[in-house]
């Protein structure tokens, strides 16, 4: 289960709708859905942010026990671009 299904299914069970959701941890409801369909990875600290305003605080201490916790939490990278 990905952090984004893991999220839907913890916000559909407290009755909360992603606008809700995003003014709660301070982000906007289209990126809570972004998240929530896999077509955005947060960041640790949106992700912190997430998962403590849904109530999760399983998820919240199992991302800050891993090792590569301060680094962005990104399926892709995206390349640098070299200047002209």
């Amino acid at each position: 289960m990905t952090f984004g299904q893991a999220l839907k299914k913890e916000r559909t069970a407290r009755g909360l709708s992603q606008e809700a959701l995003g003014k709660k941890a301070g982000i906007s409801g289209i990126y809570v859905c972004r998240i929530e369909k896999g077509h955005e990875v947060p960041t640790y600290d949106r992700a912190v942010k997430l998962a403590k305003a849904v109530g999760m605080p399983e998820i919240v201490r199992l991302l800050k026990v891993c090792p590569t916790c301060k680094q962005p939490i990104r399926k892709k990278r995206k390349k640098a671009r070299r200047p002209k």
